[in-house]
C-alpha cells in the first residue's frame, strides 16, 4: 500500500542520504520512488519505487547503540518514536533505540528490559502527545476511516495536577483492569519532552 505523494522537486540535495527514523536507516525497498522534475522536458526517475511489505499493517525498526541521548539520561534502557503515519493517521511505523551501554547494568534485569520494551511500543504506536490530536473517534462495527471523526480533546488534569488519557474507552477498560466499579477519570500518562522524527513529507510504500 502506497501513501502519500512525492513532491516534484527540480534539484537533489547533495546531503541527502535517504530517509531515517531515530538513526536507522530505511530500507528503499520500504519506501515511495521520487524523481527529479526539470523546467521543461519528462520527469528523470532517481529511484524506483520500493516493493514495500505485503499483508504488514505495522513495522518496528530496533537499534541497539549508545546515543547521545543515552548518554544525557543515564537511567534511560530505551525510547521511541512513531516514524509515519498512514492517510488515516493510523501507524505505519516506529523504532525503539535500546541503550547499549545501560543494558549491561548488573542492576537490570530481564523484567525490567521486558517492561521497557512494552512501554516504548506503545510509544511507537502512536501513543505520545505529539499524535494525540491525530486520534480520531470510530463508530464500533465500521470499516476503518468510516464515519469517524477527530477528537478535540483526548487529555485532562485532575486536582492534583496528573495529565490524565480521558478516552472513554481507555477509562472503561482501566477501572475493568483495577476491578473498580464505574468508568474511572482516566488513566494517568508521565510528562516526558520527547523529540519525535515524525515527519508528514516522508514517503513511505
Amino acid at each position: 500500500m502506497r501513501e502519500g505523494s512525492c513532491p516534484r522537486c527540480s534539484l537533489l540535495n547533495p546531503g541527502y542520504k535517504g530517509e531515517s527514523c531515530l538513526g536507522v536507516k530505511i530500507p528503499d525497498a520500504h519506501l515511495r520512488g521520487y524523481s527529479l522534475w526539470p523546467e521543461h522536458g519528462l520527469p528523470q526517475l532517481i529511484q524506483p519505487d520500493g516493493p514495500g511489505v505485503p499483508d504488514t499493517d505495522f513495522l518496528l525498526y530496533v537499534r541497539v547503540a549508545h546515543t547521545s541521548k543515552c548518554h544525557q539520561e543515564a537511567a534511560a534502557i530505551a525510547y521511541a518514536a512513531c516514524c509515519q503515519l498512514d492517510s488515516a493517521d493510523r501507524p505505519l511505523a516506529g523504532t525503539i533505540v535500546y541503550c547499549a551501554r545501560h543494558l549491561t547494568s548488573p542492576g537490570l534485569s530481564h523484567s525490567d528490559i521486558v517492561t521497557a520494551t512494552l512501554h516504548e511500543l506503545l510509544h511507537a504506536l502512536g501513543f505520545s502527545g505529539q499524535l494525540f490530536k491525530r486520534w480520531r473517534d470510530c463508530p464500533s462495527g465500521l470499516s476503518a476511516g468510516e464515519n469517524c471523526s477527530t477528537r478535540k480533546q483526548v487529555t485532562g488534569r485532575d486536582e492534583w495536577g496528573q495529565l490524565l488519557l480521558t478516552t472513554p474507552t481507555v477509562s472503561h477498560s482501566l477501572a475493568r483492569h483495577l476491578g473498580v466499579p464505574g468508568p474511572l477519570r482516566g488513566a494517568p500518562l508521565e510528562e516526558e519532552v520527547r523529540i519525535t522524527p515524525w515527519d508528514d513529507e516522508r514517503n513511505w510504500e
